[in-house]
């Protein structure tokens, strides 16, 4: 639960892999990329400053569309933590489905045998 991260970060009870979408106000779908990076800030500052919970710790922030301002579809999409070459850009095409094929690597979990099958890792970015 959304309203739980806080205490679960300062209590050291997040697990391996959490997943924290915000809603539709504080993703910036229905109110703009400045509300949502003011949320985002207010949210995720605090531990994003805190080198002792980022050390092991990778935060993927995407969206989910595009109105095609960009060309392409393309999708902005940022990871956070200790572990990234600071400045580093993925130089091959990737998805959505890269990120879950890096996560399915990570964890050792396997794929899904669907479009996760054939994508990608992130690779190139890991220190």
């Amino acid at each position: 639960n959304a309203s739980e991260f806080q205490t679960d970060v300062t209590s050291n009870l997040l697990p391996a892999f959490s997943m924290y979408i915000p809603n539709l106000n504080n993703d910036g779908h229905d109110t703009g990329a400045d509300y949502a990076a003011q949320w985002f800030s207010n949210e995720f500052g605090g531990v994003l400053a805190n080198s002792k919970f980022m050390k092991d710790t990778l935060i993927v922030v995407t969206f989910d569309e595009s109105e095609k301002l960009f060309g392409n579809n393309q999708i902005y999409t940022v990871l956070l933590g200790a572990n990234i070459i600071p400045g580093s850009k993925v130089s091959n095409t990737t998805t959505h489905y890269s990120i879950l094929r890096t996560i399915e690597d990570n964890f050792s979990l396997g794929t899904l045998g669907k479009n996760d099958l054939k994508a990608l890792p992130i690779k190139g970015i890991w220190q």
